[in-house]
């Protein structure tokens, strides 16, 4: 019992490590006395390699590419019954299985004789495949070593639909992170206690300039008292907001943050994050600090233009310019055409912009890209 506890115990944490179910797997190796343990999180097709785990005391890279890249269509150890664990002697017959090709050629090879194995299939449509490995010299798989196995079943699945969902989370997590970035938003999680937790790349380069706003003791600090005073306060407010509910967590509040002459100001907003239901953990996001700079263009890229408005090489070269801040005369001498040709240019691209104005131009480029980084 104590083993089997060990065992299940391996097989939830294997949802948070690097290399998932590694440990596991690795116990399972030792557990059954195998050559091989593989788990399937993924089957490879025709177009993908699929996604391997397996526990060896040898190197197996040059093994899992060859299963991925030909012998998977060959294997007729698949479409197992579902919550059974089998052998491939129980499943096609010892005969078959030394006659067929892919022991033949690839697991006889890597000495591999005996087979168990089982296919996990949780409601939700993922299938992971749990293959166990013996060498020629070692016994058959025991009844005993099937119902261990077997044992483990309803645990690997649940792990499974577990870490399906935080996959999922993580994915929305990073498209989102992505998308700040691109909109040129630096963000800052605080916890509970006002402590950073976390920062993407546009809030690190700006606190890292010190310039108005910057981290000490792991805290957001203003270099100017009474913009610091309201900054803090601002934070407690929101902290306070989404941790005891005393306003709506959606609501942001603002403020500016002076930089250095020649520099324009930083745009604060501070947003409470809504507690997590049942959540007991201190180290939470809290509070969402969102930084913009002024000084920072969202400058997107001709090929972008061309796409979005229609416009031709010539004028999404010409609309990028003017974006930085050259005049009509300016960026046609930048271009090497007439002042004629740009006004010309400049008359088909109110047209196709839905402008009339070179200043409406620039926000409209301004309000309708995503920068490009």
């Amino acid at each position: 019992m104590d083993a089997l506890s060990e065992l299940i115990g391996m097989v939830y944490e294997g949802v948070l490590i690097d290399i998932p179910w590694r440990t596991l797997l690795d116990a399972l190796r030792h557990q059954f006395s195998a050559t091989y343990v593989t788990l399937v999180l993924r089957p490879p097709t025709d177009g993908s390699a699929g996604l391997l785990v397996t526990s060896s005391a040898v190197d197996t890279t040059v093994g899992t590419g060859a299963y991925a890249q030909h012998f998977y269509a060959l294997d007729p150890f698949v479409n197992l019954p579902r919550d059974e664990v089998v052998t491939v002697q129980e499943l096609i017959g010892q005969q078959q299985w030394l006659e067929s090709e892919i022991y033949r050629f690839f697991n006889k090879p890597y000495d591999v004789l005996h087979i168990m194995g089982a296919d996990i299939r949780t409601d939700h449509g993922i299938e992971c495949r749990l293959r166990v490995c013996r060498s020629h010299a070692a016994a058959p798989f025991s009844d005993a070593d099937k119902a261990l196995c077997k044992l483990l079943l309803p645990h690997l699945r649940r792990a499974v639909r577990i870490r399906d969902g935080l996959n999922t989370t993580e994915s929305q997590r990073r498209l989102y992170e992505g998308t700040v970035d691109r909109l040129l938003i630096g963000s800052v999680a605080l916890d509970e206690s006002g402590n950073v937790l976390s920062t993407n790349s546009i809030a690190e380069a700006l606190l890292a300039e010190q310039d108005g706003i910057a981290l000490m003791n792991g805290r957001l600090v203003s270099d100017h008292s009474v913009e610091n005073r309201k900054l803090q306060g601002l934070i407690q407010q929101a902290i306070t907001s989404g941790t005891f509910g005393a306003a709506q967590p959606g609501i942001a509040n603002g403020l500016s943050i002076t930089r250095s002459p020649g520099r324009s100001k930083l745009g604060i907003l501070v947003r409470a994050v809504s507690a997590v239901d049942w959540s007991g953990s201190k180290h939470r996001p809290a509070a969402l600090v969102l930084i913009r700079d002024p000084d920072q263009k969202a400058v997107a890229s001709a090929e972008l233009l061309r796409s979005m408005f229609d416009f031709t090489r010539a004028e999404a070269s010409l609309v990028l310019l003017l974006v930085e801040g050259l005049s009509l005369d300016e960026a046609s001498q930048a271009l090497d055409i007439s002042r004629n040709t740009a006004r010309a240019h400049l008359r088909t691209i109110f047209s196709k912009a839905g402008v009339t104005r070179q200043t409406a131009l620039i926000q409209t480029i301004f309000n309708s890209v995503i920068p490009q980084h």
